[in-house]
């Protein structure tokens, strides 16, 4: 482990859960790529909700953990000795994965570093896109979803890096969600919480469709029939086992 992953490891497995959903907030995109990369940069924000997800079932999430003491004085960590040892593994795993990335944006820099002016310029925070309106929405919601779910161990900074490659991107994102896999196999939380969990993303997810009907409903009742039909089977059934927000649909 090097740099940011010393110090989370440091502060046992809360840290490393932080230090390793924290990783998700150093990624930029190139300002000549980002344009291919609006579906892929969902799909990591995905990946980034499904980690929390995992998080919040085993009790790692949370204000009040803000160590590895304050965490297991909450009563809600749920891992076994073995369970949390292969977890803090699997957090290791996931900072590597975006360690590699970050290797890969330093030999695209060509020698310059992070705060000079061409890099500045060049690199861009996902937040600052020129995103189409339904994926700017997606991409906030999740990322609200995910800041109430972050605990509050005190980690290090890391050093931001910008994907160049959309092929660099997909991998991060595949590799991740392998890893993410991992962690639902070390603990599979209980179906009745992973319900529970993604009956409340689905809300919040499905909430710019609240707006829509209000606005159409009354100018365009056919369109206005139909969104009105997705809001009322949006929480009527959410699949057993959800484990994933379906991005297409929208």
């Amino acid at each position: 482990m090097t740099g940011a992953e010393v110090i989370g490891a440091a502060n046992g497995i809360a840290g490393l859960f932080k230090t390793t959903v924290e990783w998700f907030e150093y990624v930029y995109v190139a300002k000549n790529t980002w344009h291919t990369l609006q579906t892929e940069l969902l799909k990591l924000d995905n990946a980034q909700l499904r980690l929390t997800r995992w998080g919040e079932a085993t009790g790692l999430s949370g204000f009040k953990v803000k160590d590895d003491d304050s965490l297991r004085e909450t009563g809600k960590f749920v891992l076994s000795k073995e369970q949390e040892k292969k977890a803090k593994q699997t957090f290791v795993l996931i900072s590597q994965k975006f360690e590699a990335c970050q290797e890969i944006c330093v030999a695209y820099r060509k020698g310059k570093k992070e705060d000079d002016p061409a890099i500045v310029q060049e690199e861009i925070k996902p937040s600052r896109l020129s995103w189409n309106p339904m994926n700017r929405y997606l991409h906030d919601a999740m990322k609200e979803l995910v800041e109430g779910r972050k605990n509050k161990v005190s980690i290090g900074r890391k050093a931001k890096f910008a994907i160049y490659d959309k092929s660099h991107l997909e991998k991060l994102v595949k590799d991740i969600n392998d890893q993410i896999d991992a962690l639902e196999k070390i603990y599979p939380p209980p179906p009745n919480r992973q319900e529970q969990l993604s009956k409340k993303e689905l809300e919040k997810l499905l909430e710019v469709f609240e707006e829509l009907n209000g606005a159409i409903k009354q100018r365009d009742p056919l369109l206005g029939s139909a969104v009105q039909t997705i809001l009322n089977q949006k929480v009527s059934r959410v699949p057993e086992g959800m484990r994933d927000v379906c991005l297409t649909r929208f």
